[in-house]
């Protein structure tokens, strides 16, 4: 009993003490988590974090913290989204940082929420939750702008994650990666020299290579030849790979240093020198092509925000001059890395988070304009931008091809290397081509046979090949719409069509069609039977009528009869029509052209037999339009409109082709079977107004093809969307869409606009069909500033033809006339143009559009000016009445 109570007794004196100690180790723990989490060391704090909550898992302030330290991880961001939300539910106003005993999580945890949505492509949640931070944000403590920039980098994503940029990835062999990651790719100009960092179990290690007849060498580890124990990261090699910038972190200022191949061997490196490596953070640098100039970062005094992009030239000393700030056009508020300049020197690639980025660090690049400024930064586009932070973009070839670590589930360990081709309309993809053609009787002759590629668009044979003697042949092209033309002596030529877009397989297009050269048959001579002798009958055969009205001419023909109608003008044939005959009377409809035409109509009865009958149609010109013909001749055919404008339109082929990708439900199935030349469908216009009358029968929805229309209309960009609504339009719905305002209604997209519209119709006033009546409009129209572009394009030179020559209508967002002129007058300013001369170029070019000072003329809207005719009215009215008023008061006194 004694000793029961004395060990009682023992335990009831050592359990204060336990617990004091347990307390004591947990407040340790936590302190060394929060001294790594000071100096953004995530990867030590998060296990420290992560110990704690095991002892506390209730504790939101824990899930907050190891939120924040794996949404710096690039491996474990989708880990951080369960503990950030769980942290969010649990918001307290009075957080005390730095304290264990807090248990809840400030604000700004809905900030890094919104971070880890966004990362992880969950745009919309990503939106939410920054919205909802900006409700409950300290305006004193938080920066609203950074908060409103993270929503508009989200609407960007949304925009640019429909546009993917073509690109095709290769990754570099196991030599160069590794099953650790391997990061921040240079190489020389020649792209025979590579150094790159590998992230090992206890530091950074800086290697170097060279590739060969075989293949990339064993990398060699320089960061001790370097002078360095660790972590030291090269960031440039020069276009002939004898020269490395390197940055070292240099006890957290952040130096550039320098080093050159000697004997085979890097030097030692040494401080860039005093203009560059200064007690400021300089993180980056690159060499232009030939040695003289140097593009690099730094967040001295004098930025215009975090990290600027710097210029500074070589001296005739050897040494690096003053360095030039590359100015607001290059620099935000905000921090810009990694610049590399292209080998002609005229583009500049960079990392910046303040530019039309969809997320974190975006690369964009800026090309140089003729005076040395720089142009409005251009975002490379989705899928080498992501949501998440791009840095380390090494262009190659001219910006056509890239050096670029990039994470993937199939790569060889975490981050690895890959070389990546970036397809554009300067370095089109190129597909290729293979297929197999016989011959019915069983042989071909190669020497006799022949293949011709015409491009459809503009009528030219692209090339002309041969099949092998099994019929075997092959060749290469890039996007576009072609017709194959097999032809052999003795065979029947064959035709098939080939449509080359951005869904094709890019590993190779295999014609699976049975490509079959039929033998010529020797039929006999049909008989021909012409005029009067014909089955086709004419009660006149001499036709006057103005050009362009209609003329109806009465046929006697069989019934049933396929009438082919063929129009010549000088001999030359100008159209062909086809008729059939459903009664034995039928009045044929004709459109007159200026000058006399011969019409000639053809059938082939049941026994092969031709008949043939013509007539003579003169059309005269109205005076007016007479008038105007001169007038056009003089100024010519030299309107041609450039195959890459916006204006052109759209082949039907490929819009089906883009439909039905963008479709689904009944409506895919539909334009899946469509055939649009069975259908006679040739134009945009009877493509959409086949679907509506197709959309009963086929259980469709009317709105899904008003959501298609609206999105090949306009690229689902709803701005654009209403501006051609309201040029294509009239009445109670052109008034209310002059009044919309986009951002205030929360429209984001076509569709957002769409159902706003069909919201709000009965009660303005309008209907649906006049919305859907003015997209079909658009396909055929152009806006107004697409067609006074065209005009000044054609009519304009000099500088303003250089000006417009480089702008891109859909990247500037221009949509109206009154934008276009802005934009011109800024482009003008830039390029040292004085106020009075940029008066006097767009009064020439704009005439009444233009009012003046430097803006747009703008016509007094209607409301003002029916207020100010009443207010006229109601002073006049005041005046009479106080002026006979005080004759009264005169009399009465007199």
């Amino acid at each position: 009993m004694r000793r029961v109570l004395f060990s009682s007794f023992l335990i009831f004196l050592l359990t204060p003490t336990l617990i004091f100690a347990q307390r004591d180790s947990l407040r340790n723990v936590f302190l060394d988590a929060e001294s790594w989490f000071l100096f953004e060391e995530y990867t030590e704090a998060l296990p420290l974090y992560e110990s704690l909550l095991k002892s506390d898992p209730g504790n939101d302030m824990l899930k907050y913290k190891i939120g924040i330290c794996l949404l710096n991880n690039p491996y474990q961001k989708d880990r951080a989204i369960q503990y950030l939300l769980a942290a969010s539910h649990n918001i307290n106003p009075s957080y005390k940082e730095n304290s264990l005993k807090e248990r809840t999580a400030p604000s700004d945890v809905l900030y890094y929420l919104g971070n880890a949505y966004l990362a992880n492509e969950l745009i919309e949640r990503a939106i939410e939750s920054y919205e909802e931070f900006l409700e409950v944000m300290d305006h004193d403590v938080y920066d609203q702008e950074l908060v409103l920039a993270q929503i508009r980098s989200c609407r960007n994503a949304q925009r640019l994650l429909t546009m993917p940029v073509d690109i095709d990835l290769t990754l570099l062999d196991s030599l160069v990666n590794t099953r650790y990651p391997d990061i921040h790719p240079v190489v020389s100009g020649d792209g025979t020299k590579l150094a790159f960092v590998t992230e090992l179990p206890f530091f950074d290690g800086a290697f170097y290579t060279e590739k060969g007849e075989d293949g990339w060498s064993y990398p060699q580890m320089i960061t001790q030849l370097l002078g360095f124990d660790k972590d030291v990261y090269p960031v440039a090699l020069s276009y002939d790979g004898t020269e490395m910038i390197l940055y070292y972190d240099d006890d957290y200022i952040g130096n550039l240093y320098y080093s050159r191949m000697q004997d085979g061997l890097w030097t030692p490196a040494t401080k860039l020198g005093e203009h560059i490596s200064t007690k400021y953070w300089e993180s980056h640098a690159c060499f232009s092509k030939d040695g003289q100039t140097l593009y690099f970062t730094s967040n001295r005094k004098g930025t215009h925000g975090g990290l600027d992009i710097y210029l500074s030239e070589k001296q005739a000393d050897g040494k690096w001059g003053p360095p030039a700030n590359l100015g607001t056009t290059i620099n935000t508020r905000y921090n810009e890395e990694c610049p590399y300049i292209s080998e002609d020197g005229q583009t500049l690639y960079f990392s910046s988070y303040g530019h039309y980025n969809m997320g974190g660090y975006d690369i964009f690049y800026s090309r140089k304009n003729a005076d040395g400024t720089w142009a409005e930064p251009v975002n490379i586009g989705y899928p080498i931008n992501t949501t998440d932070d791009n840095l380390y973009f090494q262009p190659f070839n001219n910006g056509n091809a890239a050096y670029f670590s990039i994470y993937s589930p199939r790569g060889m360990g975490r981050h690895d290397i890959y070389y990546m081709n970036i397809y554009s309309a300067n370095n089109p993809r190129i597909y290729y081509v293979s297929g197999h053609l016989r011959a019915e009787d069983g042989s071909i002759d190669s020497t006799r046979t022949a293949i011709y590629v015409i491009d459809t668009n503009s009528g030219d044979t692209l090339m002309i090949t041969t099949p092998t003697e099994e019929g075997a042949f092959a060749f290469q092209l890039k996007q576009g719409i072609y017709e194959l033309h097999f032809k052999g002596d003795g065979y029947e030529e064959l035709i098939r069509p080939l449509q080359i877009t951005s869904v094709s397989n890019k590993q190779g297009i295999s014609l699976e069609d049975n490509l079959v050269l039929s033998l010529v048959k020797e039929e006999e001579e049909p008989e021909v039977f012409v005029g009067e002798e014909s089955d086709i009958k004419l009660k006149q055969t001499q036709f006057e009528e103005v050009a362009g009205a209609a003329l109806l001419v009465p046929v006697i023909a069989p019934k049933g009869s396929v009438l082919v109608v063929n129009t010549y003008q000088d001999s030359v044939l100008i159209s062909t029509d086809t008729l059939v005959t459903e009664k034995r009377k039928t009045d044929l409809q004709i459109v007159p052209v200026a000058g006399t035409s011969v019409v000639e109509l053809e059938l082939i009865d049941k026994d092969g037999n031709i008949h043939r009958n013509s007539l003579i149609v003169v059309g005269n010109i109205a005076a007016e339009e007479a008038s105007q013909e001169v007038l056009m001749q003089e100024v010519g055919d030299e309107q041609e409109i450039s195959q890459d404008h916006p204006l052109n339109e759209v082949p039907v082929g490929i819009m089906l082709l883009q439909m039905q990708d963008a479709s689904e439900g009944p409506l895919h199935e539909l334009l899946m079977e469509l055939d649009p030349e069975k259908e006679g469908i040739d134009g945009e216009q009877e493509l959409f107004n086949y679907l509506y009358e197709e959309s009963d029968a086929r259980g469709i929805d009317p709105k899904d093809i008003d959501l298609l229309l609206a999105n090949t209309v306009s690229g689902g960009d709803a701005e654009l969307l209403l501006q051609q609504l309201k040029e294509q339009t009239s009445g109670p719905l052109k008034d209310y869409l002059k009044e919309l305002d986009l951002e205030d209604e929360g429209i984001r997209n076509s569709e957002d606009l769409l159902k706003h519209l069909e919201r709000v119709a009965d009660a303005e006033g309008f209907s649906m069909d006049d919305v859907r009546k003015a997209m079909l409009e658009s396909l055929e129209q152009p806006l107004e500033v697409c067609s006074i572009y065209e005009e000044l394009l054609q009519s304009s030179d000099g500088t303003v033809r250089e000006i417009l020559e480089s702008l891109d209508l859909r990247e500037k967002e221009i949509y109206t006339v009154d934008q276009l002129i802005s934009l011109i007058s800024r482009e003008l300013e830039e390029r040292g143009v004085s106020k009075e001369e940029r008066e006097k170029i767009l009064k020439e070019l704009f005439g009444e559009q233009y009012g003046g000072s430097e803006s747009p003329k703008r016509k007094t809207p209607w409301p003002l000016l029916v207020l100010l005719a009443v207010a006229g009215a109601g002073i006049t009215w005041f005046i009479i009445a106080w002026w006979r008023r005080r004759e009264e008061e005169e009399k009465q006194g007199d």
